[in-house]
């Protein structure tokens, strides 16, 4: 059987049409979406605990906790959704919840509590990326609303000074080059298969 060289392959590529992701880039996709979610989950609930424990302290524990328990629930919710899937507006509703909730806490979790409140929500619009991954426009949406809900955070904690800008600017940064490592990743998958298709051996 003959075999093609390289010229051919790159006809074949050049020929190919856009596809659907193939089996090897569906797994990538939920795999990256189930351990986002529990990485969120995980993070919130060890974040979100320390927190409480610093704002017992200033007897502002239960309001935190009112807060910050229905952020993790809905984070739980996601969770739950991918054993028994949610339509796609509740499922964002429980995203953009999870990021304001966490983003009100702040001014209730006392001094200190900015990294707490910043590590969480960093890594929920870093998630966000991987979750919404065939969704992109989603996932931009949610980690520019988990910006906001980072600087209301700070307006509220410290009123009469604006947000800090270098925590957004790094959250920007993060999303950006969380966004082009999914990219990348999948785009450098689908010549191989493609070549994997359609060249015999």
């Amino acid at each position: 059987m003959r075999h093609r060289g390289y010229g051919e392959c790159a006809k074949v590529l050049a020929a190919t049409p856009k596809e659907a992701p193939g089996a090897g880039e569906r797994l990538l996709i939920r795999t990256l979406e189930r351990y986002g979610v529990r990485l969120r989950f995980t993070v919130a609930g060890v974040c979100g605990a320390l927190g409480v424990v610093s704002a017992g302290s200033a007897g502002a524990a239960p309001a935190a906790t009112c807060l910050l328990l229905p952020a993790l629930l809905a984070c739980g919710l996601c969770l739950r959704s991918q054993r028994r899937p949610v339509p796609l507006v509740p499922r964002w509703v429980l995203d953009a919840a999870f990021v304001m909730l966490v983003g009100l806490s702040q001014p209730l979790l006392g001094d200190g509590a900015d990294p707490t409140v910043e590590a969480i929500i960093s890594i929920a619009v870093i998630t966000f990326q991987h979750e919404w991954a065939t969704r992109p426009a989603v996932g931009l949406a949610l980690a520019g609303l988990g910006a906001a809900a980072s600087a209301l955070g700070d307006v509220l904690s410290s009123p009469g000074h604006g947000p800090e800008a270098a925590p957004l600017v790094a959250m920007l940064v993060e999303v950006s080059l969380s966004r082009a490592a999914h990219v990348i990743v999948r785009s450098r998958g689908r010549p191989v298969r493609r070549v994997q298709g359609r060249v015999p051996p």
